[in-house]
C-alpha cells in the first residue's frame, strides 16, 4: 500500500513539475515575443525620426532620401501608416516659393528646380501605392486619408489613382501652371474636396475618371484661365457640387461624361467669361442644379446632351448676357424648370432640341408665352392624314 501512494505521489509531482515546465515555457515566449514586439516598435521610431529628420533637412538631395524613407516605413508599420502618409503630404503643404524671373542667377533657377523635383516625387511615390496593382515591393495605401490644404500644384500626377473609401482634400489648394493629371482615378464611396481651391492657370486633367457612391466639392471654387477637363468622366450616385463657384475665363469640359443617379449642382454659381460644356453628355435618373447662379457673357453648354428621367432646375437663375444651350439635345421624361427666371440680354437656346417628354416650366404654366429670349424648339408642323386615318374609307 505504500509503495502505491508512493508510486502516486511521483506521478502527481511530475505532473505537477511538467506543468509549471509548460506554464514556464508559455511566460518565457510571450516575454519574447513581447520584446520582439518592443525591438520592433523601437526599430520602426527610430527610422520614422529618421526620415523625419531627413525631410526636414536643407539640402533637397536629402529630402527626396527622407520621402522614400517616409515611404518605405508607411509600407512596414501598419498601425502607424497614416502618420507617415500625413507627414508625406504636409510636405507639399509647406511654402512654395514661386518660379525665379529670367534675371535671377542660375543657383536661384537650380534651388527651384531641386525643391519642385521634391515635391513632384511625393506625388509619385503616393500615386504608386494608390493603384489598383501596386509593385511586389510596396503596399497599397487606398482607404487612407490624404490632407493637400492649401498646397500648390504645378504639374504632377495621380494617373490611375484608386481612393476607394477614402477623404482626399485639395481645398483651398492652387493649381497655377504645367498638368496636374488625374485621367483614370477611382473615387469610390469616399470623398474628393476641392472647397476653395483656385484654378488659375495650366490644366487639371479628370479624363476617364470614375466617381461612384461618393462626393465632389468644387463649392467656392474659383477656375480663372485654367482649363479642367472630365470628358468621359463616369460619375455614378453621390453629389458634385460647384456652390458658390466662380468661373472667369478658361475652360470647364464634361464632354462625353455620363452621369447616373446623383446630382451635380451649380446653385448659386456664377459665370462670368469663360466656358462650362457638357457637349454629348449622358444625365440618367440625375438632377442637374443651377438655380439661383448667374451667367454674364459665359455659354454653359449642353449640345447632343441626353437627358433620361431626373430633372434640369434653372429656377431663380439670371442671365446677364450670358447663355445656357441646349442644340440638339434629348429631354426624355426629364423636367426642365425656368421658373422666376431674369434674362437680362441673356439667351437659353432650346430651339433646336431633338427631343422632348414634358415641355418645360414657366412662371404662368403656359408654353406658348415663354419669356422673351429664350428660344423654344420649332414645333413639327401638323401633317395632312390619309383618309383611312379619318375612318373614312370604305365610305
Amino acid at each position: 500500500m505504500g509503495s502505491l501512494l508512493g508510486l502516486v505521489g511521483v506521478v502527481i509531482g511530475a505532473g505537477i513539475g511538467l506543468w509549471a515546465a509548460k506554464t514556464t515555457a508559455r511566460q518565457q515566449r510571450k516575454s519574447a515575443r513581447h520584446e520582439l514586439r518592443q525591438q520592433r516598435v523601437r526599430l520602426l521610431n527610430e527610422r520614422f525620426a529618421t526620415a523625419s529628420e531627413l525631410l526636414g533637412h536643407t539640402e533637397p538631395a536629402h529630402r527626396l532620401a527622407g520621402v522614400h524613407a517616409m515611404a518605405g516605413l508607411a509600407d512596414d508599420w501598419h498601425e502607424r501608416r497614416q502618420t507617415c502618409i500625413d507627414v508625406l503630404c504636409a510636405q507639399l503643404r509647406m511654402p512654395y516659393p514661386t518660379e525665379p524671373g529670367a534675371k535671377a542667377p542660375a543657383k536661384k533657377h537650380l534651388a527651384w528646380r531641386a525643391d519642385r523635383e521634391v515635391r513632384h516625387t511625393v506625388l509619385r511615390v503616393i500615386c504608386d501605392h494608390l493603384q489598383e496593382e501596386v509593385s511586389e515591393s510596396a503596399t497599397s495605401w487606398t482607404g487612407h486619408a490624404f490632407d493637400f490644404t492649401g498646397a500648390v500644384f504645378d504639374g504632377g500626377a495621380f494617373t490611375g489613382a484608386c481612393f476607394t473609401g477614402s477623404t482626399v482634400d485639395f481645398s483651398n489648394s492652387e493649381f497655377s501652371s504645367g498638368t496636374v493629371d488625374f485621367s483614370n482615378i477611382k473615387v469610390s464611396g469616399g470623398r474628393l474636396d476641392f472647397s476653395g481651391a483656385q484654378f488659375l492657370g495650366g490644366t487639371v486633367n479628370f479624363h476617364s475618371a470614375t466617381f461612384s457612391d461618393g462626393g465632389v466639392s468644387f463649392s467656392d471654387a474659383r477656375f480663372s484661365g485654367a482649363s479642367v477637363d472630365f470628358t468621359r468622366a463616369k460619375f455614378v450616385g453621390g453629389l458634385m457640387t460647384f456652390l458658390h463657384a466662380e468661373f472667369y475665363d478658361g475652360r470647364v469640359a464634361f464632354d462625353m461624361a455620363e452621369f447616373a443617379d446623383g446630382t451635380v449642382s451649380f446653385v448659386e454659381a456664377r459665370f462670368t467669361g469663360g466656358k462650362v460644356a457638357f457637349t454629348g453628355a449622358r444625365f440618367t435618373g440625375c438632377r442637374v442644379e443651377a438655380y439661383e447662379a448667374e451667367f454674364s457673357d459665359s455659354p454653359v453648354i449642353f449640345d447632343y446632351a441626353e437627358f433620361i428621367d431626373g430633372s434640369v432646375n434653372l429656377r431663380g437663375a439670371r442671365l446677364r448676357g450670358g447663355s445656357v444651350e441646349f442644340h440638339m439635345a434629348h429631354f426624355a421624361g426629364c423636367t426642365v424648370d425656368f421658373r422666376h427666371m431674369s434674362l437680362t440680354g441673356g439667351r437659353i437656346i432650346m430651339w433646336a432640341v431633338a427631343q422632348w417628354t414634358h415641355p418645360p416650366l414657366f412662371d404662368d404654366g403656359v408654353l406658348e408665352a415663354p419669356p422673351t429670349d429664350l428660344q423654344l424648339p420649332i414645333e413639327p408642323q401638323p401633317q395632312p392624314q390619309p383618309p383611312e386615318a379619318d375612318g373614312l374609307a370604305g365610305a
